[in-house]
């Protein structure tokens, strides 16, 4: 696959984020002070990694969960970055994913993924099926807040520049999205921008409200 890391971003409203002063998290891999350069580069290795270990197993990738932007400090695929919901960040998309999709909550003894056991359960899930988390933006959008319009344009921006290539590795395979629900609301510069992208979605989850993802996944891809 072909997906490079191109840091151009010319006319796109979130290019402040860039200069956010710490990016990753807490661990010998990120220097106090990592930037947004090499935190993206880090977390598009490991996106990047997991979409070949997919193409091994099966082919083609056969579903994508597309969601909003990286955050600043973990990444879904980083088995070093904590989502746990006792941790010092608490939960996230991880946790939601690990709720929904496997029956498993965060164990309260531990306070952190990389002790839990239900990560590796989950990413062997998501292997199983097939199935590829690909974000819109390279940058944490939800910085923005309540700019729900900002949030838009720069997520369909670096989704256009860089990251669909993710999506055209199989560009036959559904996509279910998962954004915060008042990015809904806001939509419609997506749907425009990306019709040809806005046919391929399944279905529509809120970031906070994965119920039922699990049922719709078995029915577009089968329990096996």
């Amino acid at each position: 696959m072909s997906c490079l890391l191109v840091t151009s971003c010319q006319n796109c409203p979130a290019v402040s984020l860039k200069s956010h002063k710490k990016y990753g998290h807490t661990s010998k891999a990120f220097p106090k002070g990592t930037n947004w350069e090499f935190w993206v580069n880090y977390c598009e290795n490991l996106r990047k990694n997991e979409c070949i270990r997919i193409l091994d197993l099966h082919g083609e990738v056969k579903l994508y969960l597309l969601t909003e932007s990286i955050p600043h400090g973990r990444f879904i695929y980083d088995t070093d970055s904590n989502y746990h919901r006792y941790g010092s960040i608490g939960s996230g998309l991880r946790t939601n994913l690990c709720e929904e999709l496997i029956d498993a909550n965060c164990p309260s003894n531990i306070n952190h993924c990389s002790d839990c056991p239900h990560l590796n359960e989950l990413l062997g899930y998501l292997r199983r099926k097939g199935i590829l988390i690909v974000d819109c933006a390279y940058c944490p959008l939800h910085k923005f807040g309540k700019q729900y319009n900002i949030r838009i344009a720069a997520a369909t921006i670096c989704l256009n520049k860089y990251m669909e290539c993710y999506l055209n590795v199989s560009p036959n395979a559904p996509i279910i999205t998962i954004f915060p629900a008042k990015v809904y609301q806001n939509y419609g510069h997506f749907r425009r921008k990306k019709p040809h992208i806005d046919r391929r979605v399944a279905k529509r989850f809120n970031f906070g409200d994965l119920a039922g993802l699990k049922k719709i996944i078995e029915e577009l891809l089968g329990d096996p």
